[in-house]
């Protein structure tokens, strides 16, 4: 059995010294420890304090970290500074912010997080995890370019958008509300002290985590500060997983493997995206791609919604054509017919062809009734039909059939054509 450990990768930030801002004294703190404690759960972690640009932050600190994300990997970015939101987006900041910012220089001296979290996905690691102990009270704004400042900065983080698969993310306070930090350098700030409270809890998943620092933080701050999370996955995360946990990895992975079914093996990869026995799974989807079902589920209402002719490029198909010309002319025929037809949608995109067909013209009223029509052109009909031939249309197996069918409403009357019932529908041709 192939087994291949996942690699943990984690990039920790701790920005205390602000140079135009207040200073927080708990942030490299808060930094230190955290790193230690993803070091001690087997991460190997690229620690950075006191980032002074926003340019060596990522040409300096964090590309080379990505640049080491491989497929599968786990990863965690925590950061512990002064933060804000500013039209629906999300800001850290570095410790040269200065007190006011022209609004065409945003993405210049401050951090989007959705730029980081689109980076880090982009790399398709197996579990991306943001932890941001931020957004404390900044002085100054963003100005406007005509000399205003704008109003919508918002202490708290935003909510943030995490319809990617596989991204968790935790703010230190709820949407409009500052998170606190501690005046001492020997302290940490109360939402890091609460994480690191349970963080390397073995055997425990991380909403277990999660439920314990909102409890936490509430408690010591009286409800001033409510730590926010928010995922997209579709597993089960475990920092610090037990022994028992990694033997019941191992026996789904022996149970969907002995299977030998696509989708089973597909789910495995959902269901542990940075197992030990990720990489041996995707390597078998890939090498039994060709034997993955080929059909695709789709409700009747679905299927109706394909054969409309009110939408373009909708496909017409003739299923069977009984006729004695031979096969070119046949051909030449059912190509001016497709065209006719075409025209004729195109040039009045509000006809309904199916219901409102003129008795003498060539289109059936209802084409996926499963009716056979019959040419009613002479010998040398510019279709390429002779009299009494036979075309059989798609038809709706899932469409109720319409009294149209009945031979006593059927617009066309077949020309020297024997009775028959049509496999599918039942219908006479005649």
């Amino acid at each position: 059995m192939d087994e291949r450990p996942t690699q943990k990768l984690a990039f920790v930030v701790g920005n205390s010294s602000y140079t135009n801002q207040q200073s927080i004294p708990s942030s490299n703190t808060d930094a230190i420890r955290f790193a230690a404690a993803l070091k001690n759960l087997g991460f190997t972690v690229t620690e950075v304090h006191d980032v002074k640009r926003t340019a060596d932050f990522w040409n300096i600190k964090f590309m080379p970290f990505l640049a080491r994300i491989k497929e599968n990997d786990f990863v965690v970015f925590f950061f512990s500074g002064h933060g804000l939101s500013c039209g629906g987006e999300n800001f850290v900041a570095m410790v040269d912010l200065p007190k006011t910012i022209p609004e065409s220089q945003v993405y210049d001296h401050l951090v989007a997080i959705s730029s980081l979290r689109d980076l880090i996905t982009s790399r398709k690691p197996g579990l991306s995890l943001f932890l941001l102990d931020s957004c404390r009270s900044i002085a100054g704004g963003i100005q406007k370019e005509n000399g205003g400042v704008i109003d919508d900065i918002t202490k708290g983080m935003a909510p943030i958008r995490t319809s990617i698969e596989n991204v968790a993310l935790g703010f230190s306070s709820d949407f409009g509300h500052v998170s606190k930090g501690r005046d001492s350098p020997e302290q940490m700030s109360y939402y890091t002290e609460a994480l690191l409270a349970h963080v390397d809890d073995e055997g425990k998943e991380f909403s277990y985590i999660k439920r314990q620092t909102r409890r936490k933080v509430i408690a010591d701050i009286g409800g001033e500060q409510v730590p926010w999370f928010s995922d997209s996955v579709s597993s089960e995360i475990y920092l610090k997983p037990s022994d028992q946990i990694l033997a019941d990895e191992k026996t789904a992975w022996s149970a969907r493997l002995a299977t030998g079914d696509y989708e089973q093996v597909w789910d495995f990869t959902q269901e542990y995206p940075v197992s030990r026995y990720v990489a041996a799974a995707k390597r078998w989807l890939a090498q039994h791609k060709t034997t993955a079902s080929s059909t695709t589920k789709v409700s009747p209402q679905g299927l109706d919604n394909a054969f409309n002719l009110d939408e373009p490029n909708k496909r017409i198909e003739f299923l069977r054509t009984r006729t004695r010309k031979p096969f070119k002319r046949w051909q030449r025929g059912l190509q001016s017919t497709l065209r006719m037809w075409r025209k004729t949608a195109a040039d009045r995109p509000g006809l309904n062809l199916h219901k409102t067909a003129h008795p003498r013209s060539f289109l059936p009223a209802e084409p996926w009734s499963g009716r056979r029509m019959s040419a009613t052109r002479s010998r040398k009909s510019r279709w390429g039909l002779r009299p009494g031939s036979k075309v059989s249309w798609m038809r709706n197996p899932f469409a109720r059939q319409s009294p149209i069918s009945r031979r006593t409403d059927t617009p066309f009357r077949a020309c020297r054509s024997q009775p028959s019932r049509h496999p599918i529908s039942g219908c006479s041709s005649n």
